[in-house]
């Protein structure tokens, strides 16, 4: 973990992973798993029982669209994250700058869904014309509901910059309980299928709310502060980094083939299979969300270490975290196929779509130390083109196999791309940071 206060970098650490700090990582999300994610799953699997296939896929699509805009939130939290070993100066400059690419992107993402709903959401997503839910509706609410939450999510970049995931941890805990209380006075009012994209974004508002509170609690950090970091102008004095820009468009890389998942498997598939894709990409997220927490418990680690890193050390990371990934893999597919089996979840994926998640939820593992390692000035560029590459690469192969199998070989093809990442980038762009480093160019990470 590192000091409470930006700047005050601690001391370079040994090459290895500290285990301690995934072990209190990976247990703090178990705990709140049990508070978060268990409501979540059964708040998803009481839609899936109350509502058709095609209400229930229409749900889904319209919740999961807009959150293509979370892609810009590990690119800001990359920058204030690696600032934290800089300066205070620093620190706030990255806050200005990262909430002005946050404010930038809510404006679009209203602007976009607003705008595509002249031509009809219905009707991009290959629905049945005409359509009874009004999907224009759902897209646009929770496309504003997702612009104030990535701007509201600057407490939780700003938690995790300063070492304090298990706050932030216990800040997203919130989600679960109040979708599930959502989904559950939907369903008591007998609320029609449209009501049922309420819940999850409100929930998500209510924990990026939360989190903000508890940022507000660290040493030198007010609202008064933070409003007063989004009217300043970013300084000269710490360059004109363009690591956001280029972390931008490698998140994006690596978010549009997910998102676009379920958006081709409604074109080229049929309801029945949208919503068991639905299922099994919702009922991951807990495998996911632990996945993610371990990776960023090692933001600080490799802020201060990357430099001493060398090609092995990253592999060695990378299969560590792989190794992990897999056991949330198998308990997530053990888990899915049981509770189908009892009827407790509707529109259950069959085994082919649950081994393609599984081996998901693998790569997305081996994937983070890379992601992390790499999210520096002296090698973004670089890995942004190996991202959009394969990005592309498996866009293409998605689109020729949505229908194959019920949509699991579109998923081993997202897989696929992160292993490319993984592999491409750990012997490829190792040798840049420390060539950089002899230079005097690496010695500080903007």
């Amino acid at each position: 973990m590192v000091s409470a206060e930006p700047g005050t970098g601690a001391a370079r650490g040994s090459k290895e992973i500290r285990g301690r700090v995934l072990a209190s990582a990976a247990m703090v999300r178990v705990v709140t798993l049990v508070i978060s994610g268990v409501p979540t799953v059964v708040a998803w699997a009481l839609m899936s029982r109350r509502l058709d296939a095609s209400d229930f896929a229409a749900v889904s699509l319209a919740v999961s669209l807009p959150t293509v805009s979370s892609f810009v939130l590990p690119a800001m939290g990359a920058r204030i994250a690696n600032s934290v070993a800089l300066s205070t100066d620093a620190f706030h400059d990255a806050i200005a700058r990262s909430m002005r690419t946050c404010l930038a992107g809510a404006g679009l993402l209203a602007v976009l869904s607003v705008g595509l709903s002249w031509v009809g959401w219905s009707r991009l997503l290959g629905r049945e014309q005409p359509d009874p839910f009004p999907m224009d509706f759902a897209v646009i609410f929770v496309s504003i509901s997702m612009g104030l939450w990535i701007v509201l999510l600057i407490g939780d970049r700003i938690l995790i910059a300063m070492g304090e995931v298990t706050k932030r941890v216990w800040a997203s805990s919130v989600t679960g309980p109040a979708a599930l209380a959502g989904v559950l006075l939907v369903g008591a009012l007998d609320g029609p299928a449209w009501a049922y994209v309420f819940p999850v974004p409100c929930a998500m508002l209510l924990a990026a709310l939360s989190s903000l509170i508890m940022a507000t609690r660290l040493p030198g950090i007010t609202l008064r502060s933070l409003y007063a970091d989004v009217r300043r102008r970013p300084s000269d004095q710490f360059g004109r980094s363009t690591l956001t820009l280029w972390l931008i468009v490698v998140e994006g890389a690596l978010v549009a083939p997910v998102w676009l998942l379920r958006p081709v498997q409604s074109v080229n598939g049929t309801d029945n299979d949208v919503a068991a894709l639905s299922v099994a990409l919702q009922l991951a997220a807990p495998a996911f969300s632990i996945v993610a927490v371990l990776g960023q418990a090692l933001w600080p680690f490799y802020a201060r270490n990357r430099l001493t890193l060398r090609t092995r050390d990253v592999l060695r990371h990378c299969v560590t975290m792989a190794g992990v990934s897999s056991g949330l893999a198998a308990a997530y597919a053990v888990s899915l196929w049981g509770l189908v089996e009892i009827g407790f979840v509707g529109h259950g994926p069959g085994i082919a779509v649950l081994a393609a998640m599984a081996l998901f939820i693998a790569a997305d593992g081996a994937w983070q130390p890379a992601r992390i390692i790499f999210s520096t000035d002296q090698t973004v560029r670089r890995l942004a083109g190996i991202c959009v590459t394969s990005c592309v690469a498996a866009i293409a192969c998605m689109w020729f196999v949505a229908d194959v199998a019920h949509g699991s070989l579109a998923v081993v093809a997202v897989s696929a791309a992160l292993f490319v990442n993984t592999i491409v980038s750990t012997l490829g762009l190792t040798v840049h940071l420390h060539r950089r480093a002899k230079d005097g160019d690496g010695a500080a990470t903007r």
